[in-house]
């Protein structure tokens, strides 16, 4: 069976549309958590406040895969206080989710 090219936009566009819905919504509910969790250090913008606090916006510490900066969270670093237990594992997931899109 022979497909035209508006069939195989038609497929990419269903397959990535509830994707994107999921990083939207991903990134709202993290916004929420950011600025209840994170931002009196990282900032509104993701900057860093204060001295030895990464710049989200410039990828510091971003540049990480995801479940590594899970554990980053879950574990603390520095003065970043662990949010095992604090945070769900999906709050954790979304506000990684929205930090990326400060960049």
């Amino acid at each position: 069976m022979k497909y035209s090219n508006w069939y195989y936009h038609l497929l990419f566009f269903v397959l990535l549309f509830p994707v994107q819905i999921a990083v939207a919504r991903g990134a709202a509910s993290g916004l929420d958590v950011y600025q209840e969790h994170c931002q009196h250090c990282h900032g509104d913008d993701g900057s860093g406040e204060m001295v030895d606090i990464p710049n989200l916006q410039i990828g510091e510490g971003m540049m990480q895969a995801d479940f590594m900066l899970v554990e980053t969270m879950k574990r603390g670093i520095g003065i970043m206080p662990a949010y095992d237990g604090l945070l769900s594992d999906d709050e954790i997931d979304n506000v990684i989710t929205y930090t990326r899109t400060l960049q």
